[in-house]
């Protein structure tokens, strides 16, 4: 990333860190009741945390990073969401796929992804 711009680079690690702090609550949330919007809207940083929830992919790359490099890359991370560049929650998707990417790589299924189950779940 440095390669196109040491700001962005500089960026991109604290946004990694922001991912690794959150990391837990981030897990949780997936298998736990969502909580209550006077939870959520808890903090200082509450509306920022809530905006950046419904921010688009384009919006935030363009408030975040410098080089076109940075923003064509992080935005993309959006597609593999099926978030064009102007949907809402394409942010906060972008964001956590690149973060989850760096953090415990992309598994690849040997033969395909139809060895992921069983014989006996597949259809006939």
């Amino acid at each position: 990333m440095a390669l196109f711009s040491r700001a962005d680079a500089d960026t991109w690690r604290a946004l990694y860190q922001r991912y690794l702090t959150a990391k837990p609550e981030i897990v949780s949330g997936l298998t736990s009741t969502p909580p209550s919007l006077s939870k959520e809207f808890a903090g200082e940083d509450a509306i920022d945390r809530y905006r950046f929830q419904f921010q688009s992919a384009r919006s935030w790359v363009d408030e975040s990073f410098q080089s076109f490099e940075m923003r064509y890359f992080f935005a993309s991370c959006g597609l593999h969401g099926a978030f064009a560049p102007d949907d809402a929650l394409g942010a906060n998707f972008a964001w956590l796929f690149a973060a989850a990417v760096q953090d415990v790589g992309v598994s690849i299924v040997k033969g395909g992804m139809h060895h992921v189950f069983p014989r006996a779940c597949r259809r006939a």
